[in-house]
């Protein structure tokens, strides 16, 4: 079967008009997509105390520099060894404050540690 001159040109305008039709309905489905996106943004709020926490509008906070608690002078016994955590909330401007003992080591110990974070 032999296609004619015509036949061909229209067939490769309906390939090419289906092609064209997809190549300018593609960025108007990515646009749409975006804007689903965008009304979707969750924007933070404090809690009940006014706190903030780490999420896509807040960075966490990072170490600035690293500060030895000396051993307490009260401690009768030395080469005592042992671990305090503290937990804190670091304000705007860097400063660590509701300062709380996780995990006790002792009065003194766990009073040096709040000492050196408190610098």
């Amino acid at each position: 079967m032999r296609h004619t001159r015509r036949e061909q040109i229209g067939g490769w305008n309906a390939a090419s008009k289906i092609c064209i039709s997809a190549l300018t309905l593609a960025p108007i489905g990515i646009w749409a997509q975006n804007a689903v996106f965008s009304s979707r943004q969750y924007h933070q709020a404090p809690d009940q105390d006014g706190v903030y926490y780490v999420g896509p509008e807040i960075t966490a906070p990072r170490m600035i520099r690293t500060v030895l608690v000396p051993y307490p002078d009260a401690v009768s016994i030395k080469n005592l060894q042992g671990m305090t955590v503290l937990a804190m909330v670091i304000d705007f401007n860097g400063t660590p404050a509701h300062i709380q003992v996780l995990h006790q080591h002792g009065g003194a110990f766990d009073q040096a540690s709040i000492a050196a974070v408190q610098q």
